[in-house]
Formats: structure tokens, C-alpha cells, sequence
């Protein structure tokens, strides 16, 4: 009877916590709704981000941001269950960051780029860094948490689609409150934080998202 019973709580943690659109409504929505509710009251307050939710690159680059932090909490909700193992939400939210970086890089103006450097040291500038940086673990932990309810194939893999999710979500809302325009200014204090959550993620879900 005892040997049952292990069995039986060795099998519970392969049942979905919950069902995705109910992960996905708790976890990734309210992040939408606050960037919608901060792109608007922004506007009024900024002129400039005004003038660029007029631009269609910016409106691309928004869509592929969110884009990216929606299949990277899907990615994040699959690799928590053995059995889920679709590769779509990964692929697009790789290949939607992907593009997000090739988009920065194609603007960067290099002719500038040690001028624009040097302004970018300024601290209150990396202000947008620490917003998502203190995001980014925070919501970490909180993923952490609710995936050792269930059972990771690989700890390391939802470790670091935990990390990704958590760090797109911060950039996402820092889109509809930054208004920065310089492409160094995106890649050191936006890309940066999530290149460097998305290496310790997996570092610390290997020690701490174990079942």
C-alpha cells in the first residue's frame, strides 16, 4: 500500500497546475494591460513617445516584444510537464527576439557610437536596466515557484524560459514608459539585463527547481 502511494505522489506533479489559457491570463495579460494603460498615460506626458507610437518601426518593434514575452511564457508553461513538448512558442519567440536585435543593430549609428557611449554611462540613464533587471528577478522567482508544482524536463530549460519571460515582460513595459530613442540606449539597458538573466537562469533553476 505504501509502495502505491509513492507511486501515486510520484505521478502527481506530471498533472497541469493549471490550464494555459489560466496561466497565461494570471501571468502574461496584466503585464499587456499595463503596458496599454502606460502607453497611453505616457503619451500625454511625453511628447516624443506621442510622436513615435506614430512610427511604424516602433510599432513593429512593440509588437514583436510582446510577441516575444507571450511564446516565451507559453515556452516557459511547457518545459514545467514532461508531456508538453511543442516547439512553436520557442521557435517564434527565439526567432521574434532574433529579429528584434537584427532591427537594432541594422539603426545603430556607429559613425556615433562612441559619443552615444559615452552618454550611455551615465547612470540615471540606466535606470531602465535596473527597472527591468529588478523585474526580471522578481517575476523569476515567482515562475520558479510555480513551476515546482510540476515537473521539469530539464530545470536548466525552464530556467531559462523563466528568465526570458520575466525579462521580456519588464522590457515590454519599459517600452511604453522609455523615451530614449538611441539604439545603443536599447541594447545596453534593455538587451543587456535579459542577456544576463537568461545566463543565470538556468545556473539557479539547476540548484533550485528540483522535484
Amino acid at each position: 500500500m505504501n509502495t502505491l502511494k509513492n507511486l501515486a505522489a510520484d505521478l502527481k506533479p506530471f498533472t497541469p497546475i493549471e490550464p494555459l489559457r489560466v496561466f497565461v491570463a494570471k501571468r502574461f495579460l496584466p503585464v499587456l494591460l499595463a503596458f496599454i494603460v502606460l502607453s497611453f498615460w505616457m503619451v500625454n506626458q511625453k511628447e516624443i513617445l506621442g510622436f513615435r507610437w506614430g512610427q511604424a518601426i516602433f510599432l513593429l518593434k512593440n509588437f514583436l516584444w510582446i510577441t516575444v514575452a507571450l511564446t516565451s511564457f507559453i515556452a516557459f508553461y511547457d518545459s514545467s510537464f514532461p508531456q508538453k513538448s511543442r516547439r512553436l512558442p520557442g521557435q517564434l519567440a527565439m526567432g521574434a527576439l532574433g529579429l528584434l536585435l537584427a532591427l537594432e543593430f541594422y539603426q545603430l549609428n556607429y559613425a556615433q557610437l562612441p559619443a552615444e557611449l559615452h552618454t550611455e554611462m551615465d547612470l540615471l540613464r540606466g535606470g531602465c536596466g535596473v527597472i527591468i533587471s529588478a523585474m526580471s528577478m522578481g517575476y523569476w522567482w515567482m515562475l520558479k515557484n510555480w513551476a515546482k508544482q510540476g515537473a521539469p524536463r530539464s530545470p536548466e530549460t525552464t530556467g531559462l524560459w523563466a528568465s526570458i519571460a520575466a525579462s521580456t515582460a519588464g522590457c515590454v513595459l519599459m517600452q511604453a514608459v522609455c523615451w530614449q530613442e538611441g539604439t545603443l540606449h536599447i541594447l545596453l539597458w534593455h538587451f543587456l539585463p535579459l542577456s544576463l538573466a537568461s545566463y543565470a537562469g538556468p545556473l539557479l533553476a539547476k540548484k533550485w527547481l528540483r522535484w
